[in-house]
């Protein structure tokens, strides 16, 4: 028994290492090679994504400062909101109109210096405060942050039925000096900055979101409490950046379900090799275990004994001789008696 255990045991444990080791080593390399080069690219294609997002809120803003700032200057535009209201103000109060008219705004606000709302001029998609007097419009608690002379109010949002906005408010000075008599601002819709967030990337994977220093906000401009992973952008203001909330689950499941199918063809290989592999162990042992008897019968004086064997290889070729030397000796004994 102990040279059966030693030929089969060693045949089956070698053979099945020989054969299942390179298989699960080639898995294993290919999974963690393509895993890599994977993430590598997603990781240039997130920081592209990223820049292109940071570029186009970048833009955006600068085109409200820049409009902001050519009201601020235009003649007469300082004292607009100290006239009376219902008093004729022909050229600027059309101008503000036309301004305030655009879809990205909910009007002109103009504030004294002390930041007091003074005057307000309503655009077509004006709703909510401070357009309606049922509710107050306060700005005292928002956080403020400098671009040049400028200022970004906010934001602030959506709440009580109300869309969210921010402003982006600029001095007025008194004519030929530098003294702040007040403030010009645009009311701004804030879904209309977020919308140059885009739409979600990475099949639902990667959603965009704008950091600001009121919280996250998603590409409708709804506040958003980020709880997984944040990938950060370029700022395109102090605290102002485009940011991409991980779905860890969803960002790389495409790859995940490739990876678990490598996995299973990896296994399921392993486990025919072994199966296929303890077949032909159970086999040799059988044969050897013939052999074993008709050595053990030969040797206790059986000599018509004879080894059933088929075929030409090795153990059938020691069956033969075993049976040959078995008839041998029979005949020697014969003629000896």
């Amino acid at each position: 028994m102990a040279i059966e255990k030693s030929i089969v045991r060693r045949y089956l444990l070698l053979s099945v290492l020989a054969s299942t080791l390179p298989v699960l080593s080639i898995g294993l390399l290919y999974d963690h090679f393509a895993g890599n080069a994977l993430e590598q690219l997603l990781g240039e294609k997130i920081t592209t994504h990223l820049k292109a997002t940071a570029n186009r809120l970048g833009a955006y803003i600068e085109a409200r400062r820049y409009q902001v700032e050519t009201l601020a200057n235009y003649p007469g535009i300082a004292g607009f909101a100290t006239v009376a209201k219902g008093a004729s103000t022909g050229e600027i109060a059309a101008l503000l109109q036309i301004e305030s008219d655009l879809p990205d705004l909910y009007g002109i606000l103009f504030f004294d210096a002390q930041g007091r709302l003074q005057r307000v001029v309503p655009g077509q998609a004006a709703s909510g405060p401070p357009y309606w007097n049922d509710r107050p419009f306060e700005t005292a608690g928002l956080p403020i942050t400098a671009l040049s002379d400028t200022q970004i109010i906010g934001p602030m949002p959506a709440t009580d039925g109300d869309s969210g906005w921010l402003l982006v408010r600029h001095p007025l000075h008194a004519r030929q000096t530098d003294k702040i008599t007040g403030y010009i601002a645009l009311h701004v819709r804030l879904a209309s900055l977020t919308e140059q967030l885009g739409t979600n990337a990475g099949a639902g994977a990667l959603q965009p979101l704008l950091r600001t220093p009121a919280g996250y906000f998603n590409a409708v401009g709804q506040a958003n409490n980020a709880g997984r992973k944040i990938i950060t952008g370029p700022e395109i203001l102090p605290g102002w950046s485009p940011s991409l909330e991980v779905e860890s689950t969803g960002l790389l499941k495409a790859f995940a379900l490739e990876r678990r199918a490598l996995l299973g063809a990896v296994l399921v290989s392993a486990a025919l090799i072994v199966f296929l592999f303890y077949r032909l162990s159970q086999l040799l042992r059988k044969r050897v275990t013939l052999l074993l008897d008709g050595a053990e019968a030969i040797s206790s004086g059986q000599l018509d004994h004879r080894i059933v064997e088929h075929g030409s290889d090795e153990i059938a070729t020691v069956s033969y001789a075993f049976n040959a030397m078995s008839s041998k000796l029979k005949e020697y004994l014969d003629l000896a008696q």
